[in-house]
């Protein structure tokens, strides 16, 4: 698999792998490309392993993480930076959406519903059978 859309939206249950999945994504995309690639932690509900605490190793492979407003990987904030908008509006990032695991985290998403082009964008839905 070496095709992929312009966003990729990553969603399921809280605990099943999203964040691991999206990070890993994410590198694999960086294999292929030297565009801008950007991953969006948008769990900001259930904080269980967030792709912001992995943020330094990203930055070291050109993949930058957006988080909460504050900086601090320890803060626990349930608001999102609207730098998740450059995802949609520029056209030169590949964006990664690392939702939140349930239906109210997923809210954090809500606002960006309509800034989603269905011909750029794929959604994978992570499942773990052992959770």
């Amino acid at each position: 698999m070496n095709k992929y859309n312009r966003v990729t939206i990553v969603c399921g249950h809280y605990g099943v792998g999203k964040t691991t999945f999206s990070i890993n994504y994410s590198m694999y995309i960086r294999n292929y490309t030297s565009e801008n690639i950007y991953i969006a932690d948008l769990d900001v509900v259930n904080p269980y392993f967030r792709s912001r605490e992995h943020s330094s190793y990203l930055e070291e492979k050109n993949i930058k993480v957006i988080g909460s407003y504050l900086p601090q990987s320890g803060a626990d904030i349930p608001a999102v930076s609207a730098e998740v908008y450059s995802i949609f509006d520029r056209k030169d990032i590949i964006g990664i959406i690392d939702m939140g695991g349930n239906s109210v985290g997923s809210l954090s998403f809500a606002s960006f519903r309509n800034n989603v082009d269905i011909n750029e964008t794929d959604v994978f839905f992570v499942f773990n059978a052992n959770r």
